[in-house]
């Protein structure tokens, strides 16, 4: 017999040299492809090996159990050179992403969990689904409007669901791109605005950037009205009362505010 329980998983290197097994016996075996010999049994779960995968590139096969832990297991010294814990439930899908860099484990309890391999660290847990997952593929979609191909990852469950979920990295790449740009026109506009002495429109820019240095230095010069160059500025100027002004006066807007209490003054 190959195991002494039933079997879950059969998989077959990418070399096509080796088979792997595991069963409910808590156990991983390797076997010849050609000659069908066991060449070794990978031993260390606590509870039955659900699912197998052989890395796309590397030397190692990752397994995922009962017992909550993936392990992963190096084929030539056939020792586990790491286990990933963090599942509150028992692992039954396992696959490799990002050519063999990451890891993605999917439990009983309706979670996915994303991992570095070489810092085995969890970078992302997701809730797929209100019940068991039993099924969980991925695959690279190739758009047009894409530098890099998005990954895609697809789950089936207890719930009768599938679930197809999109790699959102490029969009949000995008997206703090440009508000990086976005931030970087606002201040040019405010250095703009202070050399122009638009006080108004900076104060609100200002606000807006939470520059609180420029926006209590342009506050100052609007109660005193004392408009001077902005290279005349002194560093951290502030007129007293102008806070205690700001906290009590109920208009939304700052510069607003400021101009309101600004008419006590006169």
């Amino acid at each position: 017999m190959a195991h002494m329980k039933y079997i879950n998983c059969v998989r077959i290197s990418p070399n096509d040299k080796l088979i792997a097994t595991s069963s409910q016996d808590k156990q991983i075996k390797l076997w010849d492809s050609k000659s069908l010999q066991l060449k070794a049994t990978l031993s260390g779960h606590k509870k039955g090996v659900w699912d197998i995968q052989f890395n796309p590139a590397e030397q190692v096969i990752v397994s995922a159990s009962g017992d909550h832990e993936l392990k992963i297991w190096n084929l030539i010294t056939h020792q586990c050179v790491s286990t990933l814990q963090g599942h509150k439930s028992s692992l039954v899908k396992v696959c490799w992403l990002n050519a063999g860099l990451q890891l993605a484990s999917a439990s009983v309890d309706g979670i996915v969990k994303v991992w570095n391999v070489s810092r085995q660290a969890c970078l992302n847990t997701f809730e797929m689904h209100e019940d068991q997952i039993w099924a969980m593929d991925f695959a690279e979609e190739v758009r047009e409007t894409d530098e890099r191909p998005t990954l895609m990852m697809i789950t089936g469950g207890s719930d009768s669901k599938v679930k197809v979920w999109h790699d959102s990295t490029a969009e949000e790449e995008l997206k703090l791109k440009e508000e990086k740009l976005g931030l970087l026109k606002d201040e040019q506009n405010l250095s703009k605005l202070l050399r122009e002495n638009d006080l108004s429109k900076a104060a609100v820019l200002a606000f807006k950037l939470h520059k609180l240095r420029d926006f209590f230095h342009v506050m100052n010069r609007i109660v005193s009205g004392n408009i001077v160059p902005p290279r005349a500025f002194i560093p951290g100027l502030m007129l007293p009362g102008v806070a205690q002004h700001m906290a009590l006066n109920k208009a939304s807007d700052p510069v607003e505010s400021i101009l309101l209490s600004k008419k006590s003054f006169e």
